[in-house]
């Protein structure tokens, strides 16, 4: 999981208004494992704020079932 800054940059900090992450939600199950894919270029406070922020939107919400 990573934000994007705008099409050809991604790989920042997860951060509101960057990527759907409310819409990706749905799809992902209690025992889904969740790594974050970001460069080298992010501090500590985004990647501390951008694992917050997931992990807020990840704690609600109705999980669509698998089939």
């Amino acid at each position: 999981l990573h934000g994007m800054a705008d099409r050809t940059h991604d790989h920042y900090a997860p951060a509101p208004g960057n990527m759907p992450f409310e819409m990706i939600r749905t799809y992902i199950r209690p025992d889904t494992i969740q790594v974050l894919e970001l460069g080298k270029f992010n501090d500590l406070e985004s990647i501390v704020a951008g694992r917050d922020y997931l992990q807020a939107i990840f704690a609600r919400g109705e999980v669509v079932p698998a089939e």
